[in-house]
């Protein structure tokens, strides 16, 4: 949730921006970095609330759905996005992003947490070590 809010404040704030006629290049080049990082952010947590909520043997079929909604929303977002423009202007469409931003966060909210927080056994570089003697990308 705190990916998506960052979004929300960077959306808002650029839509503020254009309606002040104090937009500059580099601001929309810094807000689109913080779209992007957020976007790791969001992409891990969703994986990892995936592997929380469903018992591991059926991971297969929610893992694909996750893969096909990236696929799907990395094909159609620039025709919505100019869809948005159309029909609501830059600052409406920059406005209507952050709107749609919260949308994530209030379905999450009732989310229930994890009973238990797994630790990890070993230490992280033993671990990323063995995930890549499995990929047969040994590094000595």
């Amino acid at each position: 949730m705190f990916a998506q809010g960052i979004n929300v404040v960077v959306g808002t704030a650029i839509a503020i921006l254009v309606v002040s006629g104090h937009e500059q290049l580099w601001q929309i080049l810094v807000a689109s970095m913080f779209v992007r990082m957020t976007q790791t952010i969001r992409v891990s947590a969703r994986l990892a609330i995936t592997y929380d909520l469903v018992v591991s043997e059926r991971l297969l079929n929610p893992n694909a759905t996750n893969f096909l909604d990236f696929s799907i929303i990395r094909a159609a977002s620039p025709a919505l996005g100019r869809l948005m423009v159309v029909a609501v202007g830059i600052v409406g469409a920059y406005f209507l992003m952050a709107a749609l931003n919260l949308t994530p966060a209030l379905v999450l909210l009732p989310t229930p947490k994890p009973k238990h927080q797994p630790r990890p056994t070993e230490p992280i570089r033993a671990s990323i070590k063995e995930g890549l003697e499995e990929m047969g990308l040994a590094i000595s």
